[in-house]
């Protein structure tokens, strides 16, 4: 990031200040993913929702100490079962109750305030979807060891770059409305 941010003319107070501000976003960033993390042992295990934070913490604690390419190491072996964890509440549904998927695009939503746009709830939703924002920052992490474009390339070095850089907005959305699938539609009693 600090290279980025000097080479786009922030000079070198400007691009160290930038890179406080991205540390701080992952310090931020890992304390959300530990609070869901603690919460899901609770959850799951019914491990206390303290001595949750701690095991999260210590499982965090090595990949920090190693750097990028212990975190590399973890991404590749742990990418299978991430993608299957991710699309198995959507089987679930599809195999079990099937009808959900149109009640949900025709939930209006059950607020106690009527149907009238709620600027909280506009604010709380793009304080949420605006989030991804910094996430592009991120992603130039893994842009930069892209190969060269060459003539053989183009293609797939364009489309690389589009769906990890700016795309990666995308598939947050997408994870953002599919996080809120579950439970956008009334409960049955």
């Amino acid at each position: 990031m600090d290279l980025l941010t000097r080479g786009a003319g922030f000079g070198y107070l400007g691009s160290t200040l930038t890179s406080v501000i991205y540390a701080s976003f992952t310090f931020i960033f890992f304390a959300l993913e530990g609070s869901i993390m603690a919460q899901a042992l609770e959850l799951g295990l019914h491990i206390p929702l303290a001595l949750g934070y701690v095991i999260c913490s210590l499982v965090v604690l090595p990949l920090v100490v190693h750097g990028m390419t212990a975190l590399s190491r973890m991404q590749v072996w742990t990418q299978p079962v991430w993608l299957v964890l991710m699309v198995a509440p959507f089987v679930s549904i599809a195999v079990q109750e099937p009808e959900k998927f149109g009640r949900f695009t025709h939930f209006a939503g059950n607020s106690p305030t009527g149907s009238s746009l709620s600027m909280i709830g506009v604010g709380v939703g793009a304080g949420v979807a605006l989030s991804l924002i910094a996430q592009i920052g991120e992603q130039v992490d893994y842009l930069r060891f892209m190969p060269d474009k060459t003539a053989a390339n183009g293609r797939q070095w364009w489309a690389a770059v589009l769906s990890a850089g700016p795309g990666w907005v995308v598939l947050g959305a997408l994870k953002q409305i599919g996080g809120a699938f579950p439970w956008g539609w009334p409960r049955s009693s």
